[in-house]
């Protein structure tokens, strides 16, 4: 009797210790999964965003050269001019200025704006790559019915071989 119950204990924790090793092992191959799923899900979210960033970079690259900065150039001018105009008379002179923004052709870069308001003059002084571009310029302001007259200013090209024009118009 003494040995049946010496043989049941020992079974007993014979059970428990392949219960412990089973958990341990368990707990061993669960962790071992998690850290695997882990280092698939960074990996796959590694590639995602190198994907989305050569996207990007693509994107980017077509956003740069002369037309942008032409157009972030004039929009930052025209923001700094908002910024500086208040009143009613000035929001004639925004609306003025907006005008002036739709007039101005792509492949011209628009340099300086000098408006006699009290005169009713602009001088505009640009640079293009082609007389065919100044001309089609003047002519824009010519076709819109806010300006009564354009006269053809100054021509010389800068050291880049560019075509660098002023014109006077009123309005």
């Amino acid at each position: 009797m003494e040995r049946t119950i010496l043989n049941s204990a020992e079974n007993e924790k014979k059970k428990s210790q392949f219960h412990s090793s089973m958990i341990i092992v368990i707990i061993f191959f669960l962790t071992l999964f998690v850290w695997g799923g882990m280092k698939w899900y960074i990996k796959t979210l590694d590639d995602t965003l190198s994907q989305l960033q050569s996207q990007l970079d693509g994107v980017s690259e077509s956003f740069h050269g002369n037309r942008v900065d032409n157009l972030v150039a004039f929009h930052d001018r025209l923001d700094f001019m908002k910024s500086q105009l208040e009143g009613p008379m000035n929001t004639k002179l925004i609306d003025f200025f907006l005008k002036l923004e739709k007039l101005v052709l792509p492949e011209v870069r628009i340099k300086k704006y000098e408006v006699n308001i009290l005169k009713r003059n602009i001088k505009v002084t640009g640079v293009t790559n082609s007389f065919k571009y100044v001309a089609q310029q003047m002519s824009q302001f010519k076709a819109d019915s806010f300006f009564t007259s354009v006269t053809a200013g100054d021509f010389d090209r800068d050291e880049v071989g560019q075509i660098v024009f002023s014109f006077n118009t009123q309005f």
